[in-house]
């Protein structure tokens, strides 16, 4: 659990640093349902810290990586399944 933690706090900062017409004023998160407590927590504190919205998709992992394949706009991603992952990767 805190690998994926420090996983996706290193991606959130990767998605703010993005070199687009300027910083969005929220991000999506698509993240795996039984991490929804834990994300909720961090997305207050990412909002506290940077005044951005995370806007948070939960679902099971396999749900998630079919969004992503049919072109859902999200910019992090973050399973359970290390498997879907995987596939999404490939």
């Amino acid at each position: 659990m805190k690998i994926r933690l420090v996983f996706f706090f290193a991606l959130l900062i990767i998605s703010a640093c993005r070199t687009n017409s300027g910083p969005a004023d929220s991000i999506t998160v698509s993240a795996a349902a039984s991490l929804k407590d834990a994300f909720n927590e961090i997305g207050s504190l990412y909002k506290t810290k940077t005044g951005r919205e995370v806007n948070f998709n939960f679902a099971a992992s396999g749900v998630l990586q079919r969004q992503i394949e049919t072109g859902a706009p999200i910019d992090v991603d973050t399973p359970a399944d290390l498997e879907a992952l995987e596939a999404l990767e490939q």
